[in-house]
């Protein structure tokens, strides 16, 4: 599998779709087009992969002994500043567009740089919305 050089995402408002475009090589460009339908098909598995990435502190380690930058889902958010959880040296900042005004995923980009996250021994904490987020507040709340 071909190391991917370069990522770029724009929202394109005309055609209510995001456009990823994919550097693999100075000659070899892939997009990949993500439309609302596919979205709502893709993020409820999205957020399940999260919800099982790092449930616990020993998840995080072990995230981060495989050489990725963890991601961590949260009931909910107590501000924008990054923080440590109870057993782990990593920090981890709430997502941007969860937390700040006039920022969404396309302006901030952190979750594209897992390799800067990584160095800096940083993660993201994700709060967790949408349709079913009551449900997954009570299932985090157990985890606990």
């Amino acid at each position: 599998m071909p190391d991917l050089e370069r990522l770029t995402t724009e929202y394109i408002p005309l055609e209510d779709r995001i456009r990823l475009t994919g550097q693999i090589s100075r000659e070899r460009v892939v997009t990949l087009w993500l439309t609302h339908k596919m979205l709502s098909l893709l993020l409820p598995n999205l957020f399940n992969w999260l919800e099982k990435s790092a449930e616990k502190t020993t998840k995080v380690n072990k995230a981060r002994d495989k050489g990725y930058a963890p991601a961590i889902v949260v009931p909910e958010h107590n501000g924008a500043k990054a923080y440590q959880i109870q057993g782990s040296d990593t920090k981890f900042i709430p997502c941007p567009a969860q937390t700040k005004d006039n920022v969404d995923c396309i302006k901030c980009g952190l979750c594209f740089d897992a390799d800067r996250l990584y160095n800096k021994n940083m993660g993201i904490s994700f709060a967790v919305h949408g349709v079913k987020k009551n449900e997954l507040k009570r299932r985090l709340t157990v985890l606990k």
